[in-house]
């Protein structure tokens, strides 16, 4: 028998009604390639394969029941419990932010910054780590759509205005 590749795609929420279905709160960039036939529980810290009967969704949000858990009760026990899949189901959406890695940062005077060394996503803002041009220095500068200047993909070059006396932080 074959080791099964699973990946964490979410935690299970509150009951649905009284059939069994249950909320499916799906990790950030995580996106299902089909219906699942099967989802793995965490029992006791390993992951359990139940049967999908049923999908659907309430209020935006991704509801399943299982074969064998049919009632509230049956189902309540696994609240907030992690749920995983084969990975073979799952598509891992690379975030947007993760795109400027490696950009070059100049301001709104065309002064070089730096490169761009990581992003922290805090939506709807993004920090952007510059390592400072010929420094050994990191800024974290501030990126939303309102700063941006220019954005060229091909040179990976971004353009953003800075607030005075950020750089001074």
């Amino acid at each position: 028998m074959s080791d099964l590749s699973l990946i964490e795609i979410g935690r299970l929420g509150k009951c649905r009604g009284f059939q069994g279905d249950i909320h499916l709160y799906l990790n950030d960039q995580i996106e299902l390639s089909t219906e699942p036939k099967h989802l793995f529980i965490e029992v006791n810290g390993l992951p359990v394969p139940h049967k999908v009967v049923r999908v659907g969704e309430h209020n935006g949000v991704m509801t399943v029941a299982f074969d064998r858990l049919e009632s509230k009760e049956d189902v309540e026990v696994h609240k907030n419990t992690t749920v995983y899949i084969e990975d073979q189901y799952v598509i891992i959406e690379e975030s947007a932010a993760l795109v400027f890695v490696d950009y070059e940062v100049y301001d709104q005077d065309a002064n070089h910054i730096g490169q761009v060394v990581d992003v922290i996503d805090q939506s709807p803002l993004l920090l952007l780590q510059v390592k400072a041009h010929n420094k050994d220095k990191v800024y974290t500068l501030p990126y939303h759509d309102d700063l941006l200047i220019n954005e060229d993909v091909d040179s990976k070059r971004l353009t953003i205005e800075i607030v005075e006396g950020l750089l001074n932080i």
